[in-house]
């Protein structure tokens, strides 16, 4: 986030805002679910939302 010139509150904000409602809403998963703040957590686009995104760009 400090790449991006972000606070730690702006980093808070973040995932209120948008990673926990992508994940809540099944579009994105963690890769370490049961540690959220872990220096090695990722997300992962779930399969699905994947393939909606491939169909989007032949379009």
């Amino acid at each position: 986030m400090a790449e991006l010139g972000l606070r730690e509150s702006s980093r808070r904000n973040f995932r209120v805002n948008y990673i926990n409602p992508a994940i809540e809403q099944g579009y994105v998963r963690m890769t370490i679910p049961g540690a959220p703040s872990c220096p090695e957590q990722a997300m992962s686009l779930l399969k699905t939302d994947l393939i909606s995104l491939q169909n989007y760009h032949k379009t």
